[in-house]
């Protein structure tokens, strides 16, 4: 018979147990230094157990970093919140594609549909054309209002600071035109900017300001854009070309089969021909839209970053960080453009009158005393003419900022447009009770500021020995003023970016101005309603009248037996359904 056990053995023995339970704690935590000191005593020293024991059997409270990050619980979900949360992400999975399949079909039958009203509207261009431009006015406002829908249906807003009021007065005048210009950091610019525009002199709360509601003063039917070649053989090239936009053609969009077609052997030949065509250009686009839209970098912030850079060094000037060195080429034909028509008007009103030719013309030839002296004996008739040509209502240049939430990661157009994709969207409902990150991550931000053409100087003539066609491009931007004029907007145009990303979480716009403000610019919601209804109805009725021509052709085309055979079945079946009925 075994003898009992007494207590001091009982108490042993619960003391061995522990020694084993913290020695398999030791292989567990082999990171806490404490618990190895620990459990290294104790099996050296078995007559401290009593005093060990209290150490075992209290928590480490050792800061472990390493240990938190590796071994750190994950928090346990019940079975109803795990499919819950499942169903909820397949949800959004099926609302996010159905979404970006609509907004794929709508853009492209909206396209489509502007191309057939402005073939079925033709012949009022022969009876008139200012009602045929006008319509063509209020569709390309339409696309670009359905374009801006897709900003708003994927969650983005856009807000603005600047010279926003100053824009305003220049809009609502309708005789102000201006060159526009912005930088460019990726293909969701175009978007942005169309946004931008739309949301000038929208509806405010309080009822006033109703002027840009539906109308096109809110800026962007005045909007004609310089745009890349290679757009005009998508379906907007149609309704880009009908709108007067210029597709520029550049080095690195030319291959063989252009070569080819063009008759371009080398890029000196390529620059020389757009340099002409564009300058052809310019009086057409200010004769019809009022805001010349370009990027003046000539390609996407990404790519022409290391170029800029290595121009920089070269021309030994400071290099810029946030923006690239603007290509002066379409910036000096358009101002030479404008001063040449100004001036040229001038010049030849005061030969037929005087019957002799002046002296040099001066520099900025908005100047009063010199139009006046040029205007010495013109009747008040020709004079009233000259204040009304397109040239003469050229007075501003509207820079737009354009500030995304990362500076190295711009928006991708396919998020803006067609939805962000899982992980950003995930990304953004994680942060949607974090207000202010929540705010930078989906808004895009839009600084204007506007200048006075008249500070830009006159590009030099070719005759000037310091003119861009007579020195390289790293020496003209150092002797040229009309270029130093143009580089010190894009140095003002890197300070302000700088100024919005570095040190600044809250894209602060009083960093810029003091006192300045983001203001949020709307769209009026049923002027997006009923874009998308337009288009859809448009489309719908397009479709059902194809189908019935389509059907009376075929029915046309049958022979008159097998037509009368037919018709002998249908009445048939007719009947019968007529006499199997209830009420029969």
């Amino acid at each position: 018979m075994t003898p009992p056990t007494s207590s001091k053995n009982h108490e042993m023995k619960n003391k061995n147990q522990n020694l084993d339970k913290n020695n398999n704690n030791y292989h567990e935590n082999y990171h806490d230094t404490s618990t190895i000191h620990q459990n290294t005593n104790t099996n050296n020293n078995t007559t401290n157990n009593n005093n060990n024991q209290t150490n075992f059997n209290q928590p480490n409270t050792q800061p472990n970093t390493q240990r938190n990050l590796n071994n750190h619980p994950k928090p346990k979900t019940s079975f109803v919140k795990s499919i819950l949360l499942k169903f909820t992400n397949w949800i959004n999975n099926f609302y996010r594609t159905f979404l970006c399949t609509y907004l794929l079909t709508i853009e492209l039958i909206a396209v489509l549909s502007q191309i057939l009203i402005l073939i079925l509207i033709s012949p009022v261009y022969l009876v008139s054309k200012p009602w045929f431009y006008h319509i063509e006015l209020i569709g390309y406002d339409w696309l670009a209002t359905l374009v801006a829908s897709f900003t708003y249906l994927n969650g983005f807003k856009l807000e603005s600071a600047g010279d926003i009021e100053l824009l305003k007065e220049i809009i609502k005048n309708q005789a102000d035109k201006a060159i526009v210009i912005s930088n460019h950091q990726s293909l969701s610019d175009v978007p942005v900017i169309m946004n931008f525009w739309l949301g000038l002199n929208e509806k405010g709360k309080d009822g006033k300001n109703k002027d840009g509601k539906w109308s096109g003063k809110n800026g962007y039917r005045g909007v004609t854009w310089v745009m890349d070649y290679v757009i005009s053989y998508t379906h907007w090239g149609w309704v880009c070309s009908a709108h007067s936009d210029f597709f520029l053609l550049q080095g690195g969009d030319m291959n063989c089969c252009m070569k080819a077609c063009k008759g371009i052997k080398t890029k000196e030949q390529l620059r020389d021909m757009e340099r002409r065509r564009l300058a052809q250009h310019i009086p057409i686009a200010f004769e019809r839209h009022r805001f010349l839209t370009l990027f003046p970098e000539g390609g996407l912030f990404c790519n022409r970053k290391a170029s800029s850079d290595r121009f920089a060094e070269k021309a030994g000037i400071a290099k810029l960080d946030y923006v690239t060195i603007p290509r002066m080429g379409a910036l000096e034909i358009i101002v030479k453009a404008v001063r040449d028509d100004q001036m040229g008007k001038l010049k030849r009103e005061s030969d037929n009158k005087n019957g002799h030719k002046i002296g040099v013309l001066p520099a900025k030839c908005n100047d009063t005393v010199e139009r006046q002296n040029i205007s010495d004996g013109l009747d008040n008739t020709k004079l009233n003419l000259l204040k009304s040509s397109w040239s003469d209502k050229v007075k501003y240049v509207v820079d737009l900022t354009i500030v995304y939430p990362d500076h190295g990661k711009p928006t991708p157009v396919a998020e803006l447009q067609f939805g962000p994709n899982l992980k950003t969207h995930l990304d953004r409902r994680a942060l949607r009770k974090e207000e202010a990150s929540l705010r930078l991550k989906n808004t895009v931000f839009v600084y204007a500021t506007v200048y006075n053409l008249d500070e830009c100087p006159t590009p030099f003539d070719k005759s000037h020995p310091d003119s861009s066609d007579n020195l390289p491009p790293s020496e003209s931007i150092n002797k040229s003023p009309s270029e130093k004029w143009w580089l010190d907007v894009f140095r003002n145009k890197d300070d302000q970016l700088r100024k919005l990303y570095e040190n600044n979480p809250t894209r602060d716009a009083g960093k810029i101005k003091q006192g300045e403000e983001w203001k949020s610019m709307h769209i009026s919601g049923w002027k997006l309603l009923w874009v998308h209804l337009f288009y859809l109805s448009f489309c719908t009725a397009v479709v059902t009248l194809v189908m019935y021509l389509c059907a009376v052709g075929i029915w046309a085309a049958v022979p008159d037996d097998i037509a009368d055979d037919i018709e002998d079945v249908l009445n048939t079946t007719a009947d019968l359904a007529v006499g199997l009925s209830p009420s029969n």
